[in-house]
């Protein structure tokens, strides 16, 4: 969930979000243009944390016509075990 916005955009909202005291950890590229912000309208992918050693992925879809980021599972995962995924997208560690 989230708006999408240009990149140039999301450049100014992260250096907004980070003078607020916010932090920018909801911004996801879609591609090299686009950005999800889902700073003020996140759902509860929000609660999925960050490992490098993660048990899920995310990968960019088009779900009729638009773009969207999805969490895939690597692996099974039980009842109570805690979600994480690398928050660091192929893409944006080329940008």
């Amino acid at each position: 969930m989230g708006k999408i916005i240009w990149r140039q955009i999301s450049d100014i909202r992260e250096h907004q979000y980070e003078t607020l005291g916010i932090g920018s950890n909801n911004l996801f590229h879609i591609d090299v243009e686009l950005v999800v912000d889902a700073t003020r309208h996140d759902g509860l992918a929000r609660f999925i944390n960050h490992s490098c050693d993660a048990n899920c992925y995310t990968k960019i879809i088009t779900v009729e016509g638009q773009r969207k980021m999805a969490i895939y599972l690597k692996c099974p995962i039980a009842a109570g075990e805690q979600l994480t995924y690398n928050y660091k997208f192929p893409l944006e560690e080329a940008i």
